[in-house]
């Protein structure tokens, strides 16, 4: 069996130009809904746009919980620190060396890794993840703030579901 996950961009967020949308999961036991956003602030690759339409994949054999070890300064401010990139998926503590991670990240994130034919800025650094902070934008990164398919995601056994196909339309 394999999984897709397909974020289907619906309408504005609210912010700039950033998204609502329909994430659904299938090709499991079974189908799940939920509610998501994207973009609307901006982002790493310099632009306030939601993510862009493409295929990604979520590693689900690569998996970590965030650690003080994983706080990085980030590469456009210094003065600023960040959870450091991760290529699967990630359960994020409520502490994270004395910073609350989950404001922006919620307790579960999962890359979006580019896949060969997706090339570009705004395909890589992408994540779906939750978040704590009450607004609707994320920095590109498809946000699901109830983190319904992120826990799922999460409880699959890796074996049998080593990844999971996303597309963004």
């Amino acid at each position: 069996m394999s999984l897709q996950l397909t974020f289907h961009k619906t309408g504005p967020s609210g912010f700039g130009d950033g998204r609502r949308g329909d994430l659904v999961l299938t090709g499991g036991p079974k189908e799940i809904r939920s509610e998501a956003f994207s973009g609307g602030t901006l982002n790493h690759a310099g632009t306030t746009a939601a993510i862009p339409n493409g295929t990604y994949t979520i590693r689900l054999d690569i998996r970590g919980i965030a650690t003080v070890h994983n706080i990085v300064a980030d590469q456009d401010d210094p003065s600023i620190e960040v959870l450091a990139p991760f290529w699967g998926i990630q359960q994020i503590p409520e502490s994270v060396g004395g910073r609350n991670a989950r404001w922006e990240w919620g307790s579960i994130r999962a890359a979006l890794n580019q896949t060969k034919s997706e090339t570009g800025a705004a395909f890589r650094g992408n994540y779906l993840h939750g978040k704590q902070r009450p607004e609707d934008y994320t920095h590109g990164c498809i946000c699901e703030r109830s983190e319904t398919i992120l826990r799922y995601l999460l409880g699959l056994n890796y074996r049998q579901y080593g990844h999971v196909t996303v597309i963004v339309k």
